[in-house]
């Protein structure tokens, strides 16, 4: 593979990477919310639970109504939980492989670029050792005096 291959790899992983982390924020995000939403239904009805629970007039008879809809919001919001949190757990595994991806190609590219720097110095010093010969033997040839 070509060393600018590796480099376009490199930084098209990491876009997939920043994308995957965007995801799984906006999927952190909508789980913190509909588990917030839950309290906040659940504090309303205990609310409505304990006004229903003072009042004498008529309200109480509202207040049977007023449960089943609630039990049947927090059974909405529960099974959104629930699909938010497995939406949530396989972006965590696709953020993972996708570091995985990236970390492979970096490594590739650090072993290729490691390769690549050991061969410019053993080409650098056969250049230097044939330079230091070439000098060596016209000293004792007598020609470079």
């Amino acid at each position: 593979m070509a060393h600018n291959s590796l480099h376009t790899l490199i930084q098209l992983s990491r876009h997939h990477l920043d994308e995957k982390q965007r995801a799984l924020g906006m999927l952190l995000h909508l789980e913190s919310s509909v588990a917030h939403a839950i309290a906040q239904i659940g504090a309303e009805m205990q609310r409505e639970r304990e006004i229903a629970a003072r009042e004498s007039s008529g309200i109480g008879l509202f207040y049977g109504a007023y449960h089943r809809a609630y039990l049947e919001r927090r059974a909405t919001l529960e099974q959104k939980l629930t699909t938010v949190r497995f939406l949530v757990e396989r972006a965590r595994e696709e953020l993972a492989e996708a570091f995985r991806v990236l970390k492979t190609y970096e490594i590739t590219q650090s072993t290729e670029d490691r390769r690549l720097r050991q061969e410019a110095e053993r080409k650098e010093t056969a250049i230097l050792d044939e330079i230091g010969l070439t000098l060596h033997r016209r000293k004792m040839t007598g020609e470079g005096a």
